[in-house]
């Protein structure tokens, strides 16, 4: 089979699992023969074979398992920095790098000198990660509780070469440690799946860790455990920006508008009200 005829194979066996074949089967062939675009047409009438044949083989039957394709490559592209995912850890999405654009915006109209960043829920550490690579004056703390979520935090933060973060394995709802510096800015994307709405999920979500999705009876029970027992357990104002999901931002806002006056919501890319943030009032 030639380059040409794979790549028409693998469009047609990945019609049925995504809504993007042509974009799959693009990074599974950069992935296996670290071919683009411009390699797959170049090539398209030579001959195909070898390891990395069988390499595309055995990733297309995977991606037919509805295995999200991030696992497969073993890395997600987040704010334009590379992270590696895998089973276990919440993949990093695009709507997520609003949480790093609200920080950053705060610290730097703010005019903090040395600020002081919590990552709860921290999953791959892609948030957290992230602010620190923008802002190496800043001191960031990641908070996990899942122990397979914390080895690709170690993992990631050794990717990017960040030297101004610290990880901490914590259950959240344990609340905030008096041995650490008062964060200016906490941010945060916690589970907030309705707990009965998980089985209707797309298949790979399914396939990404329960506890990274299940929020609780109505997705909730973080957003309660962080406005509880950290924003109004840190006697100092603290910026928070915190993601949430669809039809939640009513309820989110009750939530946060007890503990902040400026509380407001964002929208995502695709008109969704996405992040709630503002400043606790102290």
């Amino acid at each position: 089979m030639t380059y040409g005829e794979l790549y028409k194979f693998t469009l047609n066996e990945l019609k049925d699992c995504t809504d993007s074949p042509s974009v799959e089967a693009g990074m599974l062939f950069r992935h296996c023969f670290g071919f683009d675009r411009v390699k797959i047409s170049v090539n398209s009438d030579k001959s195909a074979d070898g390891e990395a044949v069988e390499l595309l083989y055995k990733c297309i039957c995977k991606r037919k398992k509805f295995i999200p394709i991030q696992y497969i490559l073993g890395e997600s592209i987040f704010y334009d920095f590379d992270f590696i995912v895998g089973d276990g850890v919440l993949i990093p999405r695009p709507e997520t790098e609003i949480l790093v654009d609200e920080a950053l915006n705060f610290i730097k109209e703010s005019g903090i000198a040395n600020p002081v960043v919590y990552d709860l829920c921290s999953g791959s550490g892609c948030v957290g990660i992230s602010i620190a690579r923008l802002l190496p004056y800043a001191k960031v703390y990641l908070f996990e509780k899942s122990d397979s979520a914390l080895e690709f935090i170690k993992q990631n933060v050794e990717l990017n070469q960040v030297t101004n973060v610290q990880v901490f394995k914590c259950d959240i709802f344990d609340g905030v440690s008096s041995e650490l510096p008062l964060p200016d800015v906490l941010v945060s994307n916690p589970p907030y799946i309705p707990r009965a709405d998980i089985e209707t999920l797309q298949p790979e979500v399914k396939k990404e860790p329960v506890m990274a999705l299940d929020g609780g009876d109505d997705g909730l029970d973080f957003y309660r455990c962080i406005r509880n027992k950290w924003l109004s357990e840190i006697n100092t104002s603290v910026f928070f920006a915190l993601e949430f999901g669809i039809y939640q931002s009513d309820d989110v806002l009750k939530l946060f508008s007890s503990v902040s006056d400026d509380a407001r919501i964002i929208k995502d890319f695709n008109c969704i009200d996405r992040v709630i943030c503002g400043n606790t009032v102290k």
